[in-house]
């Protein structure tokens, strides 16, 4: 059997940790079997849609470099349903990140985890929220690069201006958008609050 050592003394609250790299460090301590089931539920959740981009990167590379119209339009059509395939797994992701959010606020309350009912808890009290990030994500990006491939059609490959469009309009997505989506998924998981209050108060 194995060996544990105790502290002789009291447990007083100067003993808390003061920082949330201290807190970090002793959660390690206390349970770092929480870390391995938060990093492989996420993994698990993760899983479809990295398959999804890894077929997508060896299917659609061979038809980027064609000058065929047939094979381009071909090109524009096959993104577009890699790009719905992408949507519908990122639903699938959500449901994970809704359930760990939950977990990770009780971490960050110092506070125990019943980690299996606190994750389905977590799915049924954040998922209706953060469901709308990837449509409202993936869905801009579909239309982006939709718009962009046709300009293509229209203009020639060889044309920069649809690229242009479509690198601005994505730096748009990820610096100004993103950004706060991501902050309203972890303000979520404190507030009581809609996903359009929770996205409003994120630029505060």
């Amino acid at each position: 059997m194995k060996e544990r050592t105790y502290s002789k003394g009291d447990f007083t609250k100067d003993l808390l940790p003061l920082t949330r790299r201290a807190q970090f460090l002793d959660w390690l301590k206390m349970d770092y079997g929480i870390f391995i089931k938060v990093g492989l539920t996420m993994l698990l959740f993760a899983l479809p849609m990295i398959a999804i981009f890894l077929f997508k990167s060896m299917f659609i590379s061979s038809l980027e470099a064609t000058t065929d119209i047939d094979v381009a339009f071909s090109y524009i059509v096959y993104e577009a349903l890699f790009n719905l395939a992408i949507l519908l797994t990122s639903l699938v992701f959500v449901v994970g990140v809704s359930g760990l959010s939950r977990v990770f606020r009780l971490m960050s309350w110092n506070e125990p985890s019943m980690f299996k009912s606190d994750f389905f808890q977590g799915v049924k009290e954040n998922y209706k929220n953060v469901v709308l990030i990837p449509v409202i994500v993936v869905g801009s990006y579909t239309l982006i690069a939709f718009g962009s491939d046709y300009l293509h059609l229209l203009m020639g490959q060889e044309s920069l201006i649809p690229e242009i469009i479509k690198w601005s309009l994505i730096a748009i997505l990820v610096f100004i958008l993103i950004p706060p989506f991501l902050m309203s998924i972890s303000m979520n998981s404190y507030y009581s609050n809609t996903f359009s209050g929770n996205f409003k108060n994120s630029f505060h």
